[in-house]
């Protein structure tokens, strides 16, 4: 290609060390790809520049003596905008040499080296490039090894067969509520992430066995960052597609400066599609996000940052009412009805609001200190009607209205002993409080209050973590968590340890291990009995877990690698009926219940994964992982243990990228995603019973006893890329769902009016996504997105 044909971008950022955010002058770094290697080094100030570079995807690797080295991967350079890249290096605990012997690093491993295995981190690039994410990290992380989804349109993240209310959202390095548009309320997932990848930075996920740092969580970790906004000038986007229009704008607040600002908003189409008429059904919702960092010459870093997200989803369910005064004869004798449609109307309110400030400051060479306040609320009204068939009259199901806020102060101390040892410690303060209402109707017209409360509690944290690296070879991680329950006066003490081995430049086997425990949702503490009058668990504990994982990781080659794990986790204190019925809130989705609960459960968790992985070079890439575990669980008075809800088996995930550079600075990129998993588990219905009630009846002595065929689904993208001096277009197809079989429940239908109009018998029938068939129709996502 001519030089004067060429495009170029320029990409900017900062080089500092790890627990003091001190600038590393002479820092050096090096992007690199298959076609071009720039290096340059840091100024005074740790602040690198890359100007007129080629643009596409490189490797960056920054590195100076006295420091391990840093890599990120994925980092792309465009037309029209210059990203901000922080990297953090932490001083090595090994004398550097002129001639030094270099050991694994995973370049997939987490931000926080203290988590040696179960962890990685995520990059924004790779939640765009991966087919079926959908511009979603949560959806993303459904493709690694030991994830699995609830195999519908909720991007719910089951962990290692543990339930999805384990995880824990993390932003800015505090706890967040669920982050997802119609979560279910107490649940982890929704249709979409809040967050999208437009103003991500890289975050890190963790699937158990995880550091010192982290508590109030059971299965897993996903610790979500904002990035900053650019410095250097001021850049904008535009997003238009099926699923919403949105824009996103950043800088620096003026010329020179170094305080930032980047903010994304989000409208649904989908809700305007419907209000025209193009479609019947269709969720809306809108968001916004936005971060503000402040640096200072001697007051150290303010950020402000915040988020929120309003959706209304309405859903009607048609049924056919027969009239039996009027109808027709068919040729083959049979009576053909005619007929009125009733609707049932489900309703889903979600609004979730936080806003955050935190303020780093280094207090010497060797220390540093975060202080951090967040506030966030939450409002969930959900509402669920039905048919009554032997009326064909609509009633109430159930009704709720969840409103609950939480103020969080968090405040962590970082040190630097000496080249081989560093401590981190930290308080964490939570006071949440809600307002909650649930009723349950009948096809008598009868409503019951489960929930009709007002109250609030809180819950003290404190960690302390140490890393102790002997040598270049090996790591030593411990520490302890401790959480002080306010409502049931519980202190519950969390030792954690990790340990990490480098067997060579291409090898490390590590293992981790501790006790992890978690608060339920406040409601669930103060469920009502409407017939007693009284709330039965009041004095639940903490649920917890002990966990352990082994992992083995090697460097096949020059951008592949191979990991291996097997981890095994034992739950106690687990919540279960009083009565010694099936009821574990281990399978539950909806975590309260006005059931009468005693800490007696018990469950455990083991299983097997691999992952083989080709990180983006030379325009391609591919992720296969495979996960093989079982779930199970036990209660008093059960025979034994028995499946979990999650217990699918197992999991198989395959995808792959391929991008194509073709004249005038285009690039066409292909990127399909493949699921094998393990059927759903569902509780067994009694038909007899069914038929005699004439409405659904579960057969609980048989709960998870059966399973649905096994879940298969593809997904496909397809983008055109293409540069221009001063902007960067891209044009996108994310066609979800080009092949899907999926059977997601089973339910009993009484007597019901067919299309051809005849009367069919009462059955037990298997619910797939598509029109009743395995293969679903085709969603495709269509986008366009410029960058100037």
């Amino acid at each position: 290609m001519p030089a004067a044909a060429q495009v170029s971008g320029r990409l900017y950022g900062t080089v500092i060390e790890k627990d003091t955010q001190k600038p590393i002058a002479g820092a050096i770094v090096i992007m690199k790809n298959s076609d071009t290697t720039i290096a340059t080094s840091a100024d005074s100030v740790g602040n690198f520049y890359f100007r007129d570079m080629p643009v596409g995807t490189y490797f960056l690797t920054a590195k100076f003596i006295g420091y391990e080295s840093a890599v990120l991967n994925d980092v792309i350079v465009e037309s029209g905008s210059a990203p901000n890249v922080h990297i953090a290096l932490t001083a090595a605990s090994y004398k550097m040499d002129e001639v030094t012997v270099s050991y694994y690093k995973d370049p997939t491993a987490a931000g926080n080296d203290m988590a040696v295995v179960s962890s990685r981190a995520i990059s924004p690039e790779e939640t765009k490039r991966f087919a079926g994410s959908l511009n979603d990290p949560s959806r993303m992380a459904l493709s690694y090894a030991g994830v699995n989804s609830g195999q519908g349109d909720n991007n719910e993240i089951i962990i290692r067969g543990n339930s999805p209310r384990g995880l824990q959202w993390r932003l800015e390095g505090i706890e967040i509520p669920n982050p997802n548009h119609f979560g279910l309320y107490g649940s982890s997932g929704g249709l979409i992430s809040i967050l999208n990848s437009n103003n991500m930075g890289r975050s890190d996920f963790y699937l158990s066995a995880f550091p010192a740092q982290f508590g109030n969580a059971l299965s897993g970790i996903f610790d979500l960052q904002l990035r900053n906004g650019n410095t250097f000038n001021r850049a904008y986007s535009v997003d238009v597609g099926s699923l919403g229009v949105g824009a996103s704008a950043e800088g620096p607040f003026r010329k020179g400066g170094k305080a930032s600002y980047i903010i994304n908003c989000r409208y649904a189409t989908l809700g305007l599609m419907k209000r025209v008429g193009i479609i019947y059904q269709a969720p809306d919702f809108q968001d916004i996000t936005f971060k503000i960092n402040i640096p200072t010459a001697h007051s150290g870093t303010f950020t402000v940052y915040g988020l929120g997200g309003a959706g209304r989803w309405l859903e009607e369910d048609f049924y056919r009412k027969t009239d039996s005064s009027k109808y027709t004869t068919g040729s083959n004798g049979k009576l053909i009805y005619a007929y009125d449609e009733i609707a049932a109307e489900n309703l889903q309110l979600y609004n979730l609001g936080i806003i955050g400030a935190k303020h780093f400051m280094r207090i010497s060479g060797k220390t540093g200190i975060t202080t951090h306040v967040n506030v966030s609320a939450t409002e969930n009204k959900p509402m669920e009607s039905d048919i009554d068939r032997s009326s064909y009259t609509i009633y109430l199901k159930n009704r709720g209205n969840y409103t609950n806020k939480t103020i969080r102060v968090q405040s962590q101390l970082k040190t630097i002993i000496n080249a081989k040892s560093r401590i981190e410690t930290g308080i964490i303060a939570a006071y949440m409080s809600f307002k909650s209402k649930l009723e349950n109707g009948d096809s008598t017209g009868n409503i019951n209050t489960i929930l009709n409360k007002k109250d609030a509690t809180g819950l003290l944290q404190h960690y302390i973590a140490w890393q102790y690296k002997p040598g270049q070879k090996w790591s030593v991680n411990t520490g302890i968590h401790t959480l002080y329950f306010l409502l049931s006066k519980e202190v519950k003490p969390e030792p954690r340890l990790g340990i990490s081995y480098a067997v060579n430049d291409k090898s490390s086997v590590s293992i981790g291990a501790g006790i992890y425990s978690r608060h339920e949702s406040p409601e669930a503490y103060f469920g009502y009995n409407e017939q007693t009058g009284l709330s039965p668990n009041l004095n639940l504990k903490l649920i917890s877990t002990a966990q352990s994982a082994l992992a083995y990781k090697r460097q096949l080659g020059s951008y592949l690698y191979l990991n291996t794990e097997v981890y095994f986790h034992y739950l106690y204190n687990v919540p279960v009926a009083a009565d010694s019925s099936y009821f574990s809130l281990i399978n539950e989705e909806i975590p309260f219940t006005n059931v009468a609960m005693v800490n007696k459960g018990e469950g455990y968790n083991y299983g097997i994964e691999a992952t083989l992985e080709k990180r983006f070079s030379r325009r391609y890439y591919f992720l296969f992982t495979t996960s093989v575990f079982e779930s199970k669980y036990k209660y008093p008075g059960s025979p034994g243990y028995r499946n979990t809800r999650y217990n699918n088996n197992f999991v198989i995930n395959l995808v792959g990228g391929k991008e194509i550079a073709l004249k005038n600075n285009r690039v066409i990129g292909v990127n399909l995603r493949s699921t094998l998993s393990g059927g759903k588990r569902y509780i067994p219905i009694d038909f007899q019973a069914s038929v005699d009630n004439n409405a659904e009846v579960r057969d609980y002595s048989q709960a998870y006893s059966k399973q649905l065929a096994p879940y298969i689904g593809t997904d496909m993208s397809i983008y055109c890329r293409w540069s221009r001096p001063n902007a960067t277009h891209v044009v996108k197809a994310d066609i979800y769902r080009l092949y899907e079989q999926n059977e997601y429940d089973i339910a009993y239908q009484g007597e019901r009016l067919l299309k051809n109009g005849t009367l069919a018998p009462p059955r037990i029938a298997t619910l797939t996504y598509g029109e009743g068939q395995t293969k679903s129709t085709i969603f495709p996502v269509l986008s366009y997105r410029v960058t100037f």
